[in-house]
C-alpha cells in the first residue's frame, strides 16, 4: 500500500471548505447498517482454487474506519463516500420484485403475467428470473 503523502497548503484548504459546507449526516450510516445480521469474522473472502488469491480483502479498506475524519490530502466527500461504501456485513434485504410487482399491479390493476424485466443490478437477476420463468415453463412459452 503506498505511503501517504502530506497534502499542500492549497489542497488542506479545499478539503477544509469542502468539509465545512457539508455537516455529516449519521443518517446514511444508519441507513448503511439497517439489517445487518452479521459482520463477517475473516480478514478475506478466500479464492477457492488452491492457492489462490483472496476474491475480496477486507482489511484493504480498514484504514477508513480507524478514524472519523479524513486526513487533509483526501476529499471529505469522497471519506465518507468511502466509509460508507466499505461498510460489509451480512444483511437480511427486503424481496424488491416481489414489492415492485405489487406496486406495479396496484398502480395498473393489472393482473397480466409478467413476461420482461429490465434489470438494474446483478443480484435481482436469480429473483427476476424466477418470476418470470417458472409460470412461462410451465406453460411452456418460454425459451
Amino acid at each position: 500500500m503506498p505511503q501517504p503523502v502530506e497534502a499542500s497548503s492549497s489542497v488542506a484548504e479545499a478539503n477544509r471548505k469542502r468539509a465545512a459546507c457539508a455537516p455529516p449526516d449519521a443518517d446514511d450510516f444508519e441507513d448503511a447498517t439497517r439489517g445487518r445480521l452479521a459482520i463477517p469474522p475473516l480478514s478475506a473472502i478466500p479464492s477457492r482454487a488452491p492457492g489462490g488469491r483472496p476474491v475480496w480483502d477486507f482489511t484493504g479498506h480498514a484504514f477508513l474506519h480507524r478514524r472519523d475524519t479524513p486526513p487533509p490530502s483526501v476529499n471529505p466527500h469522497l471519506w465518507r463516500r468511502s466509509r460508507l461504501a466499505a461498510i460489509t456485513s451480512l444483511f437480511l434485504v427486503a424481496c424488491t420484485p416481489e414489492h415492485a410487482l405489487a406496486l406495479y399491479r396496484e398502480a395498473t390493476g393489472s393482473r397480466k403475467p409478467v413476461i420482461g424485466a429490465i434489470r438494474a443490478g446483478s443480484t435481482a437477476t436469480r429473483r427476476i428470473c424466477g418470476r418470470i420463468r417458472r409460470p412461462r415453463r410451465a406453460a411452456g412459452t418460454w425459451r
